[in-house]
Formats: C-alpha cells, structure tokens, sequence
C-alpha cells in the first residue's frame, strides 16, 4: 500500500516519516511546494519542524516578549554551541527545561545558518519533550491556539510558496493539526507511555543491556545520544579539539557517506576534508604513508549510503593502528545484529532510530567505544554521554528488544529481494551488501549466521518516476522499518547535485545515478513483495 501525500509514516504521532507517493511530491518536497507542505503532517526531525516543537517556539515568544525568531534546542548547553557555530552572541531564554535562544529579527541568513546547525548536530528539541513540556504549561493555563493547522513563519504568518523556496534547510513545518491516519499494514500506534521530563536511568540500562548484548561489550561502553547524528557528532567535536591541538586537521572520509556526516567534516573541521572511494585501498594507503602526521582520524560507513558498499577494515585499521589514528565507523545499515566491526573500530555509531526502534517513532543513537583499543578508551573518558530524553528512551527501551528477531526477517527478505532483482530484466543495476566490489570485506566481518542487512538500491531499466509513481509501497524519508519503505533518496539527499550539470557530473565520477530507489526492506511475506515491483514496472 501506499499513502497520499504528507501523511505520517507510520501512524504515530512522532512519526520520522512521511509519505511522498510520486516523484513530483519528492521534488515538491525538495523545492519547499506549497502544494506539498500543506499536506506535510510530519517529517525527518533534523529536516521538518513538529508542529509541537513549533507551538513551543511560538508560546516562548509571547512568554519572553521575543522580537525575533526562538529557536529550541534539546539542552541548555547547546545554545553556546550554536552561538559558537553563528559566530555570535544570542539572548538565551531563562529558566526552561531545554535550550532556546532568540535570533535577531529579519536576519533570515542566521535563521538558516541555525536550522543548518540543528540539522547537523542533531540537537533539536524533541517532540515528546516538547510534547510534555507543553502539556505542563497548557494545564496552567487555558489553551493557547496558534493556527489552523497551515504551515506558519517564524513571526507567525502563514507561509506562501515562495517562502518555502527561500532555502534548503529552513521553512519545513509539520501541520499542526494534521489528523493521524486509521493504522495501516506495516504502521504501528504508539503504546501510552508513563511521562519522565528527565532521562530515566532504568530504560538507558535496558537499551545499554541491549546494545551491549550485541555488541559483545561492556554497557559502560556504551554512550546513547537524542540522534544519530548527535553521536557521531559528540565524537567528531572533541577528537577534532584533541587533534587540533597536536596539528591534525586533516579528516579522511572513506566511501559517499549520508550527507549530515560529510556537511559535519565540511562545516566543522577546521581544514577541508579529503574523501577517497570505499574501494580504493591503495589509494587511501599511500595517502596516509604520506601524510599521517598531519591526519585528525578517519570516518567511514559498513555499509555506504546509498551503494552500500565496505571498505576493507582490515586493512584500514591496519594503517590507522600503524600511525596511531583514530577510525570511526557508523553501522546503521548493516547493525550489530550482522557485523563485528570491533577488531578494527575506535568508535562505532549507530542510529538507534533505525533498526533498532523499526518503527520509525523515536530518535535515538550510541557511540560504543572499543574496550580495547588506546583510541576507544581515550574517547569514552574525553566523550561526555548525550541526554537522550526520558520518554524517548522509554520507547527505544520497548521497541529494542526486539532487535535481533526483527533483523532475522529483515535479512531473509532483503537477500530474496536483492536476488531477484539481479535476475530481473528491469533492473539496469543492484546495490547490496555483497555485490562484487565489496563482497569480500563485508563477508570479514560478518557475524556467523548475520545477514546482508535490509537495504538494496535499485536502478530500472525504465524511468525511475514510472516505476516509483506506480508502486504501492509505503514511499518517503528514512530507513530501518519493520515495514518496507522506498525512497528516491539521490533526489532527497542530494537535489542540489541531481538539478545541474555540474552536480549529475559529480554523481557520474561517483557511480551514483540520480535514479536510482534506495529500499528499506521490511518484514511482509516476500512474494508480496516482488509482486509490488513486478506490478509497477508493468
């Protein structure tokens, strides 16, 4: 099945996706339509505002007397980081649970700049403690109406079309009165949750307790984070201050990673980082022969997104262990269920949004930290733990222990699916975990009776808008769900490079095409399966 345009995906409140059933909705999407966002009732996080995130930053206006836009933040501490990341100082609102800072008015470039800032640290507040927080306040008071539930500007106006284009990051609001869509195959409502404002020590121990089951570690190694994104930056930011004082600046970024991951090296580090093809050994050898003393750390994926490809680790972290460098692998493809990437990791990120949630109704990541190498130990001193909100973690705390049953499903289906796609005459090309180019180095580090993991991309023989158009599965953002979900992702990730000819040339030299389908294998009876993609390519 499929679902109209801007529904949530699944049907939750907190719903990470949203549904974008043709490739005109994803471009709608991309180019901020109004066509498209006055249907929008959810979204990424990092990507589109939740409306209750949105009546927050509108309610502290009026509290605070704000001229200008507010902007919320997960913590009170990272509102100096983003004042550090604009280059200056903002009025910082008192006595709240989270961060929130005024911007000044009018300033629509430092607008951007602060969403930028969110979307790549992956502190924003989220939308259970917003959810909660204006609970607390609205059983004060008499319910403070905001809208009719139209897509809002930071001042309060409703947004035109144009407004929506004004830039890539800002101006992606959930409706706020978006009804929730009756419960559909694949889709899960949320269970009533017991409210805690503050992180809940019992429900981290069981996602540690999980966490550390499968990666074979201690929970003390395990740091868990309100995203992803924040793990990988929390790690990033202090190995970048350390190696900074000893005059290392130099980042290495191994294979096309997911884009926040590569705009952190862009934006944070303090030298342009070099990026090297997943299966370039030689080339990334002679490079670090060469110039190990002026190298901050190595960054890679098991597996790349979206070709799914591996370096060789055993190799890299052979020269990383050779010129002492610190090496940090993010596995929320394949997940610790598949691979062990500790013989040759410091540092290994993982979304917990992803398969370890596989609803796509939380946020969450780790940071697990190698026991036994002199980097890992190092980081898990030097690395303070994020402040994963109290419910979130709640949620993750149910939904994990699930984990590895669900990626049994998961693995069988997408190995089915990837087969028969490399049978198919309608598939130009097939990206999976063991295509040939890398085979070998994901097959050293999977775990005995692990997976291939649930992701494949595709490109078709025909168009990629005929078949996405006509395919009745559940199409938008993310990926990591028990049900099966598809996305255009070279058109969402990258529009920018896929709309000139400058950026398709960038893709080519990358062996990326635009059209190709990047799906998130779920767990429906396979056949079921096929049978969608037969049809759609009819």
């Amino acid at each position: 099945m499929t679902l109209p345009c801007g529904k949530r995906i699944p049907a939750s409140e907190h719903a990470v996706s949203l549904g974008l059933p043709t490739l005109a909705d994803v471009i709608g999407y991309e180019e901020k339509s109004e066509a498209v966002f006055r249907h929008v009732c959810s979204g990424y996080p990092r990507f589109v505002r939740h409306w209750t995130v949105e009546r927050v930053q509108t309610q502290l206006r009026e509290r605070f007397g704000c001229a200008g836009p507010v902007v919320a933040l997960h913590e009170l501490a990272a509102c100096a980081r983003l004042m550090t990341f604009l280059g200056r100082d903002l009025r910082v609102l008192d006595g709240l649970p989270f961060g929130a800072v005024e911007l000044p008015t009018g300033d629509a470039r430092l607008l951007a700049e602060a969403q930028r800032f969110l979307q790549h640290t992956g502190l924003m507040l989220s939308s259970r403690q917003a959810e909660d927080w204006l609970g607390k306040v609205e059983s004060r008071k008499s319910k403070v109406e905001i809208g009719d539930g139209r897509l809002m500007t930071e001042d309060g106006r409703q947004k035109t079309g144009a407004q929506h284009r004004t830039s890539n990051i800002e101006h992606r609001t959930s409706n706020v009165q978006c009804p929730t869509p009756n419960q559909a195959p694949g889709t899960k409502h949320e269970a009533p949750e017991t409210k805690h404002q503050e992180p809940s020590t019992p429900f981290a121990a069981t996602v540690r307790r999980c966490l550390a089951g499968l990666y074979g570690v201690a929970a003390g190694a395990i740091g868990l984070y309100p995203s992803g994104m924040n793990a990988y930056f929390s790690v990033f930011d202090v190995l970048n201050r350390l190696q900074h004082r000893r005059g290392r600046d130099q980042w290495l970024q191994v294979g096309w990673l997911y884009l926040d991951t590569t705009a952190i090296l862009d934006r944070f580090a303090t030298r342009q980082h070099l990026h090297f093809a997943a299966t370039a050994p030689d080339a990334i050898e002679a490079y670090i022969t060469a110039h190990h003393g002026e190298i901050a750390g190595i960054t890679t994926e098991v597996m790349t997104n979206p070709l799914l490809q591996t370096p060789d680790l055993d190799r890299l972290s052979a020269l990383a262990r050779r010129f002492n460098l610190p090496l940090i692998v993010d596995i929320s493809m394949p997940t610790p269920v598949n691979v062990e990437v500790f013989p040759y990791a410091d540092v290994v990120i993982e979304s917990l949004t992803k398969f370890a949630s596989g609803h796509a109704d939380v946020m969450g990541g780790a940071a697990v930290f190698n026991p036994q190498s002199e980097w890992g130990q190092r980081l898990r001193d030097a690395v303070p733990d994020g402040t994963p909100y109290g419910r979130d973690l709640q949620h993750l705390a149910e939904s994990v222990q699930g984990y590895a049953a669900r990626m049994a499903v998961i693995n069988a289906n997408a190995a089915a699916l990837a087969a028969y796609f490399r049978s198919s005459p309608a598939v130009r090309a097939v990206h999976w975990a063991t295509q040939p180019d890398s085979a070998a180095a994901y097959a050293a580090l999977r775990r005995p009776g692990g997976g291939d993991g649930g992701v494949v991309s595709v490109v078709f023989a025909k168009p990629l808008e005929t078949v996405y158009d006509r395919l009745e599965l559940l199409k938008g953002p993310s990926f990591g769900t028990e049900f099966t979900l598809c996305m255009a992702y070279v058109y969402m990730a990258h529009y920018d490079l896929v709309t000139t000819p400058e950026g398709r040339e960038r893709l080519r030299q990358e062996g990326i095409d635009p059209e190709l389908l990047r799906i998130s294998v779920g767990m429906e009876p396979i056949d079921d399966l096929i049978r969608a993609f037969e049809t759609a390519y009819r």
